[in-house]
């Protein structure tokens, strides 16, 4: 009698052993890569969302409006606790996406730790919802206005019965990871130009 056609329980097991120590092999050399490359998407987001900040302050702050009843349009509410800053920023903005006037609020979510942008209608009733937007991960948030002779204040003053615009607005930024980030937005709503 002849051999019958096929393989031997033993070379079988000979080959499962040696496809096992090739894909053993392709995942050592693979994983690393994969790591680099979703760390790489991390920064990437990260810097995604500084710039989309950035590009949101300049429109918000491009498009402050002095409301009708004479309220200021920029207020900061100073928060200094420890080594962090929590500032809010409150802007009466004409956003070009709502009709009428918003009031955009800039704040950092302390149970989350996010900065945050919320805005509803100016005159909208109280307990009106509003719509939120988070803007990436940040420990603190220092808001400063800068007046005609170039000092920088955190408090800013209204006037005598009519709101004296500030030259520009400077915001610090700093992550969880320590990084600090500046923005630096002139003003030219009442400035000659």
């Amino acid at each position: 009698m002849g051999r019958m056609r096929g393989f031997t329980l033993i070379e079988l097991l000979m080959a499962l052993v040696v496809l096992g120590l090739v894909v053993a092999l392709t995942y050592a050399a693979i994983e690393p890569a994969g790591e680099g490359f979703k760390r790489l998407q991390d920064v990437r987001e990260d810097l995604d969302g500084q710039l989309g900040l950035g590009w949101r302050l300049r429109e918000d702050l491009a498009h402050v409006m002095l409301p009708i009843r004479g309220k200021a349009p920029i207020r900061i509410n100073n928060d200094n606790r420890g080594g962090n800053a929590f500032d809010e920023l409150v802007l009466v903005v004409a956003d070009p996406a709502r009709p009428g006037l918003s009031q955009v609020r800039y704040f950092i979510d302390e149970t989350q730790g996010r900065l945050m942008r919320s805005s509803r209608y100016w005159n909208a009733r109280t307990g009106a919802r509003s719509v939120d937007v988070s803007l990436g991960e940040v420990s603190s948030f220092d808001v400063e206005f800068m007046d005609n002779t170039a000092h920088w204040h955190q408090r800013w003053r209204t006037g005598q019965g009519s709101f004296i615009w500030p030259r520009a607005i400077r915001i610090h930024l700093r992550d969880h990871q320590g990084r600090e980030r500046v923005f630096l937005v002139p003003l030219l709503q009442g400035q000659r130009l």
